[in-house]
């Protein structure tokens, strides 16, 4: 059996942060024990030994993603295992079909004993030795790139006729979500009074398009960055840059007040909330995080300090029941906030991860308290 690294992306974490009402993606997914997939529930059953159970739960897996090489392997070491000698030589087919490569593994995986010795099983791993996947010993690199992106506004009732210049409230969507899904969330924090921004982020999320048939987006690029801080610090760096340039081209094309912007982010949106305020206090006068995490390169004390320096007035919420990032992210950012002095405000609502009426009446009071309020 090979697990598979990437099964926690596809649907919960790939689809319950795509939009406001994610849990009922969840549940349309894992009827049975919602905040787990069919390829985690299928692994549980493996370490029972229950095979029958695993193959029924990737059967299901693969209904919704049947291109997943690895499940059709780990598929075919079900069948091998539960003695279904026909049935797991077609899976095993079907995963050199669909990509899997690693022979070697499939020559010594006890799993796949039974069918070892199968003229269909030998064919199949001579298929795998003959797709060529890159030149022996390459090496990858990671280098910027420039491309083009977008972000909507959202303009007060009045702009039109007030003649008055507006506060900039930036609304940062989470992993796997739309400018425009969570760009809605203007209306409901009410326009008056304020310019809403919502920039995209940078990379289209091809799975979820592929296997939810949603359109989405992800502050990280769809490749393996592995443990390059680097690539990991260019990442972060190239997406805050960009939720600035928004927020300065917004500021040179329409009637708004100077100085400071203020930032709303759900879930990843949350961890770029933070990581704007904590990289450049000076531009960041309040911010909501909500449901968000302390990303490790601004774990550093000095960051935290420069917050309070600055006067930033952070909003950290987070729903006592979210199991997508937990509670503990959030007293995490806390934690660090208490030792430099900062002054900020924590919210525990009930609820899981998605954006319940309470968070929006949170995010309403912060609007009104924080922007409209402002001097």
């Amino acid at each position: 059996m090979v697990r598979c690294i990437n099964c926690f992306a596809v649907i919960w974490m790939l689809v319950v942060l795509t939009g406001l009402h994610a849990q009922e993606i969840v549940w349309e997914y894992t009827q049975y024990e919602p905040g787990k997939t069919w390829m985690e529930l299928a692994m549980e059953c493996f370490a029972v030994k229950d095979y029958n159970c695993a193959i029924d739960y990737m059967e299901r897996w693969l209904h919704a993603d049947p291109g997943d090489a690895t499940a059709w392997y780990n598929l075919a070491c079900a069948y091998a295992l539960s003695g279904q000698t026909d049935k797991a030589l077609d899976a095993f087919e079907k995963s050199v079909d669909s990509g899997y490569r690693d022979h070697a593994h499939a020559m010594v995986d006890t799993d796949l004993e039974s069918i070892r010795s199968e003229p269909r099983f030998l064919a199949a791993v001579e298929r795998a030795k003959m797709v060529r996947t890159g030149p022996v010993g390459f090496i990858r690199r990671v280098l910027p790139m420039e491309s083009l992106g977008t972000y909507i506004v959202a303009l007060p009732t009045d702009y039109e006729t007030s003649g008055k210049s507006y506060p900039v409230c930036l609304i940062l969507h989470g992993h796997g979500s739309t400018e425009l899904n969570h760009g809605a969330l203007a209306d409901e924090f009410g326009r008056e009074g304020v310019i809403y921004v919502c920039p995209r982020a940078p990379y289209a999320f091809a799975q979820l398009m592929m296997f939810a048939g949603k359109e989405g987006y992800t502050a990280w690029p769809q490749l393996d960055l592995g443990d390059d801080e680097k690539a990991h610090e260019q990442v972060v760096t190239q997406y805050v840059e960009w939720i600035f340039a928004c927020a300065a081209d917004v500021q040179k094309l329409y009637r708004c007040t100077p100085g400071r912007i203020y930032i709303f982010g759900h879930s990843q949106g949350a961890g770029y909330a933070n990581l704007c305020a904590l990289l450049h206090p000076n531009r960041v006068k309040s911010y909501f995080s909500y449901a968000g995490y302390l990303d490790d390169s601004v774990r550093d004390i000095q960051y935290f300090r420069k917050l309070k320096r600055k006067g930033v007035k952070p909003y950290i919420v987070h729903c006592t029941g979210d199991t997508v990032l937990p509670p503990e992210r959030s007293q995490e950012i806390i934690d660090e906030m208490k030792k430099a002095g900062v002054n900020y405000r924590y919210i525990e609502l009930e609820g899981d991860h998605g954006i319940n009426d309470d968070v929006v009446n949170a995010a309403r009071e912060w609007v009104k308290t924080e922007i409209r309020s402002e001097k």
